[in-house]
Parts: C-alpha cells; sequence; structure tokens
C-alpha cells in the first residue's frame, strides 16, 4: 500500500509544476494551496487525514498573450481512467485576457479511489478553435485508518423457547472514528446477515432454537474486522400451570357485567412469554374467540344473554392450557312493545316503544324494489326522500318497516305503503307593493319547500327567503332602475314534485306624495303620505346653524313637548326648521319644514333688502335632489369670502368650500362616492353672516 502511495506521490511531483503553457500563447496555474485553514507547501499533496470531507481554498491565476475570454474551473478527478468533475464551488466565470480567481471547493474522500486522485485548473478559451488549456495536476492522497480493535460481545445464555435475548457489543476504537455495524446469526452452520441489525448492541427475535450470533464492525479507510461469537442455547417450555378465571355473576339485561379476573400463570418458557386467548358461548353454542380479547383478565361488557366465558394461555412450546369456566347469568328484559309508524305528509313518524332495556336502536327497511334496503337513517321518524318516490316508477310495490332493538329482542312494526304523489297544484303568486304573496299549494307530500327566483337583470338571482311569501327589500326597487324588466317567480318542491308558479313583473314605485307638516302648538301632525309601497317609516329631525337634531320617534306625528332643548333651538335661531323623512322601498320624500322663529320673515329680508348691495338674486343650489353632485350660486355682486359646509346625521361634516366667491361663479361639489346616501344639510356662510341654509337630497 505505502510503495503504491509513494510511486503515485513521485509521479505527481514530476507534473507537478501547477502552470503550463500552451504555444507560448496561455498559462494556468495554481498557488496559494489551504486545506480546512491549513497551509499547503508548494509540492505537497492535499490529504483527506483522518477527514471524511474537506474544504479547499486556492488561487488561480491565467495568463493570455491573446486578450481571449474564456470559461475559468477547477476539476477533480478520481484517478487518471476517471472522468473529472467540477466540485461545489469549482466553477469560476469568464476571464477576458489576463486574471485571477480565488476558490473554496469541497473534497469528498468517497470521490476518490483509496489511492486518492487529483484536482487541476482548466480555461477554456471562446473562439480560439476550442483550445483548452490547464494548470499541472495537484495531487489527492487518503492516508490508511488505523486496524480497528475492541470488537468484542457477549451474551453466550440460555433461554426457553419462544423468548428473545439481549448481546452487548464493547465499544470499538482504531478506524476512522466512525462505525457501521452488522450483526449476524447461524443456525445451520452457515452466517447470514440480520436484516435491519445495526446497532452497537443487538436484542434478537423470538427464538425457537439454539443460535450463534457474532458483530462485524466497519470503519472507512480500513478492513472490517468480525467478533468472537456467543451462543444462545433454546431449550423446551415447561407445561403451563395456574390457569382459571373467577366472576361468576346474575345482571339483569342491560347491566354491565363486571370484570372476570384470571390467575397469573406458571411455567410455559416464563412472566414474558404468556398469551391469552378469550372464548364465550351462549347456550348450546360453540366456543369462538373474542376478538382483541388479549389481556389477563377479561371485561364482558353487556351482555344480552346467559353467556359463559373461559380463558386460553399459551406459552412457548408447551401445550396449551385452558381454564374453567365462568357464567355470567342474564335475566331476560320484558318484551318490546308500542311499535308502530304511521305516514304524515312525507314524514313516517313512529311512536315512542315500551319495554326491552329501555334503550331502543331504529334501522328502517324498504321493501319491494329490487332487494331490501336498509336506510342509513338511525331515528325514531323517517322522511321519505325524493329518491324513493322517483324509485316507485321501477318498483310500484314499496313498502316501510321499522325496526325496533333493544338488548337481545327486536321487533318489527307495521307496513307503511308509499303511493306516488299527486302533481302539486295552486302555486301562484301576486305582488301588492313590496309585498309578494304566494298561495299555500296542495298535493306532494304536504310538506313545501320555497324557492324564490328573480330574473331580467344581470344574472338570475336566488333570494335567500325560502318562506311562502316575501317581502322585496329597497334593493330590488333600486336594481330596477337599472334593469327595468325583472320578473320575480317561485318554485315548489314537495317529495319528488316541482312546481313553477307564474311571473310577476315588478314595476318601479310611485313617488311618495303628500308629505306635508303642520304645527298645533307643540303638537306636529303629519298628513298620511301615499305612494312608495304604502309601508311608510317616519324620521324627525332639525336643521340649525348648531348641530342637527335627530329625533328618535318614528311615528306618522312628533309631540315637541318632550325636546326641550330642540324647542331651544327652534325659537332662537331664524334659520331653524324641523323636517319629516318618509321611507317607503326604494322611495323617500321630504315634507316643508316648520319654522318656529318669530322674526324669521324679518331676518330674511335684512339679507337681501338691507344688505342688497351685496346681492344680485337669493342664493340657489341645484340639481337637488342630485344623485352625484350639486351647484351653490350665492346669489353675490362682488368677491366675497364665502365657506360652504354639508353634514347629515351619521357624522360626516364636509367643509366643501373656502375661499373667494366672484359674481356669477358657481361652486359644485361632487359628492364622494363612499358617502351613504340620504339627506345632507348646508350651510353658506359669510363672515359671521349665515346667507343660506337648507338640505341636500342624494339618491
Amino acid at each position: 500500500m505505502m510503495k503504491k502511495y509513494l510511486n503515485f506521490f513521485s509521479l505527481s511531483l514530476l507534473l507537478f509544476f501547477t502552470s503550463l503553457s500552451y504555444g507560448q500563447t496561455y498559462t494556468v496555474t495554481m498557488s496559494n494551496v489551504y486545506v480546512n485553514n491549513q497551509w499547503v507547501n508548494q509540492g505537497s499533496a492535499i490529504s483527506f487525514g483522518a477527514n471524511d470531507i474537506i474544504t479547499v481554498k486556492l488561487s488561480v491565476d491565467v495568463y493570455s498573450s491573446t486578450g481571449n475570454s474564456g470559461m475559468l474551473n477547477v476539476y477533480y478527478q478520481r484517478g487518471s481512467g476517471y472522468e473529472p468533475i467540477v466540485p461545489s464551488g469549482g466553477y469560476g466565470g469568464t476571464i477576458t485576457g489576463s486574471g485571477s480567481r480565488n476558490f473554496t471547493i469541497e473534497l469528498n474522500g468517497a470521490q476518490f479511489n483509496a489511492s486518492g486522485g487529483f484536482i487541476f485548473a482548466q480555461f477554456a478559451v471562446s473562439g480560439n478553435n476550442g483550445a483548452v488549456p490547464r494548470s499541472s495536476n495537484w495531487p489527492v492522497i487518503k492516508p490508511g485508518a488505523p486496524p480497528i480493535s475492541n470488537n468484542s460481545i457477549v451474551g453466550t445464555q440460555t433461554k426457553f423457547y419462544g423468548l428473545s435475548a439481549t448481546i452487548t457489543g464493547s465499544t470499538p476504537s482504531g478506524g476512522n472514528g466512525s462505525y457501521f455495524y452488522q450483526w449476524q446469526k447461524n443456525t445451520t452452520g452457515s452466517w447470514s446477515n440480520i436484516v435491519g441489525a445495526h446497532e452497537q448492541n443487538y436484542l434478537t427475535e423470538l427464538l425457537t432454537q439454539t443460535t450463534q450470533f457474532r458483530r462485524i464492525v466497519m470503519s472507512n479507510g480500513t478492513t472490517d474486522h468480525t467478533s468472537g461469537a456467543v451462543v444462545v442455547t433454546i431449550v423446551n417450555s415447561l407445561p403451563i400451570t395456574n390457569n382459571s378465571i373467577s366472576g361468576n355473576q346474575t345482571i339483569n339485561e342491560g347491566n354491565t357485567a363486571s370484570f372476570i379476573t384470571g390467575t397469573s400463570p406458571s411455567g410455559g418458557s416464563g412472566p414474558d412469554s404468556y398469551r391469552y386467548i378469550w372464548q364465550k358461548k351462549s347456550g348450546n353454542g360453540t366456543w369462538t374467540t373474542i376478538p382483541n380479547a388479549s389481556n389477563q383478565n377479561y371485561s364482558p361488557g353487556t351482555p344480552f344473554v346467559t353467556t359463559n366465558y373461559r380463558r386460553i394461555v399459551k406459552s412457548g412450546n408447551a401445550a396449551d392450557i385452558t381454564s374453567n369456566e365462568v357464567t355470567i347469568t342474564v335475566i331476560p328484559a320484558p318484551p318490546i312493545q308500542n311499535n308502530t309508524i304511521v305516514l304524515n305528509n312525507g314524514t313516517i313518524n313512529g311512536s315512542q316503544p315500551t319495554g326491552g332495556i329501555g334503550v331502543y336502536n331504529y334501522s328502517w327497511i324498504l321493501w319491494g324494489g329490487e332487494e331490501p334496503y336498509t336506510f342509513p337513517n338511525t331515528s325514531q321518524n323517517l322522511v321519505i326522500t325524493a329518491d324513493i318516490y322517483n324509485y316507485l316508477n321501477t318498483y310500484p310495490n314499496l313498502f316501510i318497516v321499522r325496526n325496533v332493538t333493544s338488548g337481545s329482542q327486536i321487533l318489527s312494526s307495521n307496513s307503511i305503503v308509499i303511493a306516488p304523489l299527486p302533481v302539486i297544484q295552486n302555486n301562484t303568486i301576486s305582488l301588492n307593493g313590496s309585498s309578494v304573496t304566494g298561495s299555500l299549494p296542495t298535493g306532494g307530500n304536504g310538506n313545501y319547500t320555497y324557492t324564490w327566483n328573480l330574473v331580467g337583470g344581470e344574472e338570475p338571482y336566488v333570494f335567500p327567503e325560502t318562506s311562502q311569501s316575501i317581502v322585496l327589500s329597497a334593493s330590488i326597487f333600486q336594481y330596477l332602475e337599472t334593469y327595468p324588466n325583472l320578473f320575480i317567480s317561485r318554485t315548489v318542491n314537495s317529495g319528488n314534485k316541482v312546481s313553477y308558479s307564474n311571473n310577476v313583473t315588478l314595476v318601479p314605485l310611485p313617488q311618495i306624495q303628500n308629505n306635508t307638516i303642520s304645527a298645533n302648538g307643540l303638537q306636529i301632525i303629519g298628513s298620511q303620505p301615499t305612494g312608495g309601497d304604502n309601508i311608510y317609516q317616519y324620521s324627525w329631525f332639525i336643521s340649525s346653524p348648531e348641530d342637527p337634531i335627530f329625533f328618535p320617534d318614528t311615528t306618522k306625528d312628533l309631540d315637541l313637548n318632550p325636546y326641550t332643548n330642540a324647542i331651544r333651538v327652534l325659537q332662537t335661531y331664524p334659520t331653524a326648521v324641523l323636517y319629516r323623512l318618509v321611507k317607503s322601498a326604494n322611495r323617500s320624500s321630504y315634507s316643508n319644514n316648520l319654522s318656529f322663529y318669530s322674526g324669521r320673515q324679518r331676518q330674511k329680508e335684512m339679507l337681501f333688502t338691507q344688505g342688497s348691495e351685496n346681492f344680485n338674486s337669493e342664493p340657489k343650489i341645484y340639481p337637488n335632489p342630485t344623485t352625484k353632485a350639486v351647484n351653490f350660486e350665492t346669489g353675490l355682486n362682488q368677491t366675497t369670502a364665502v365657506e360652504i359646509a354639508a353634514y347629515n346625521e351619521f357624522g360626516i361634516n364636509a367643509v366643501v368650500f373656502k375661499g373667494d366667491v366672484n359674481p356669477g361663479q358657481v361652486i359644485e361639489w361632487n359628492i364622494p362616492s363612499n358617502y351613504p346616501k340620504g339627506l345632507y344639510f348646508y350651510k353658506i356662510l359669510s363672515g359671521n353672516e349665515e346667507i343660506k341654509t337648507g338640505k341636500i337630497v342624494y339618491q
């Protein structure tokens, strides 16, 4: 081995000038080599030492007399007969003319032969007939690891048939410090690997014959080492004894029985080897094994009939032993009674049974078809679904029975014949304002589900309401403004029958009329409106220089007496007025306004006569109502500083305009799209004077 290594190293030194020239045009040189941050002298090999993986840092210089560009990479080669490979970190990119690169590469000992290999740098020139000048090879060696030692195992022993054994192995030394274990066994004179046995110690499988065991230790870079053998001698199990059980008892049917307890057996292959099988039988029946009953004791649960139990114990290769029998005597429950069923509008209602153990399980069975069918429904009553009625088309003699089980008893009910359902009739709808009234259908199974559909819009719409009649919301009538050909229909389902009503065309609701208010002292009398959908909602408010006042009253008339602050505002400010808002579906109307300020007319005359030198006309606001924007004309005849503000009951308070207004100038307010529709108030101020207040209806 050492001679082979020295021959390879001598050959490498002959090649080791790490720069090579090609036609006096290119030179590629490797230098400044470090292995795991340790300097490697020029002329010395790169060594793995005791490492599996090493990090190599180096510099590569390229000299080119032509100035051509090329790709510079570092390669490793596990031997002269193998293809070179670029290691991790070995790509250096493009160099034009002369230049240098620093590399940090990673080498894995598994990538080299036992005798090592080499690395080199290569410069692939572009556009020069494929020239690939390269450096000389820098050798890589893998020193051999010391031999493995201290590989011994202990575990020679005698075991009963069917038991496992533990074999303990020492911690090896030598090698590269990293060890792989392979355990072997021998029962026939030849050794074989034990699948999956790769730990320092070994727990055998359940043994049924005398077996030898040994351990092989492997470590990279050295020869495998095999331990001596140990023998596990297997002897026959002893006879099993002491297998008895107790737990005779009498219970009422439906009660839970107590545990049946068993003794701890003796003999066999010992305490860790016992396997239990529990069996039962009723009356003169045969013994059957109870699934998953494998413990020393057994819980019989709730037996519904008198039952015998016994236990079988197994161990190693000893003969099985069967225990004595234990009997749980069950006193029968009274007979099940009162199991009758009746059909009512598509639902079969079942009576509440009596008797049995007081706990009842229900199963529903359909007879008369291709084969008996048991419904997944296990409740006291059963709803007959549409598919059962459809099944009648193929099998016209269907009937249903309910079975009631309680304890060990079962009782079948009377049978219910399933007849075809009559066609659904009397499915009509009519529109009155916003109310769509649907008739009560007939036919089907007597139970009806309703679906309401709106057609004629962007796409068909199904209402969330599922009642016999519905009330249309304001949004539906608003939708009608965009899609004027809307109509509504109702679908009725009952059993496997379906019916479609007539179509009702929606028409726009008339505007609200006759919305006036008058005062009788502090009693405000409101007229009875007309229009809309004839269902009206009322709200009352005051517009004034102070914050608007919104009343909690939602009645047609208003009593001002409880509202002292509102009375104060109305009597203090000449521009304070009272309004009533009436809503009906998507329609709204604002009443006339009432003023309670005795000097209001005088104040208005003073604004436009005494100060007439500032005005050409009274301020105007239009369009009002509006759907998007509103214009303000102040009527001023000279440039004047003006402020315009707008606000509503929801807390919006916006300054629409603040600045100088020229004669004839129109101020436009584009109402923000995120502002809610409804009633807004405005004020036009000039200095401390209020020129005009009023309302804006934003639809």
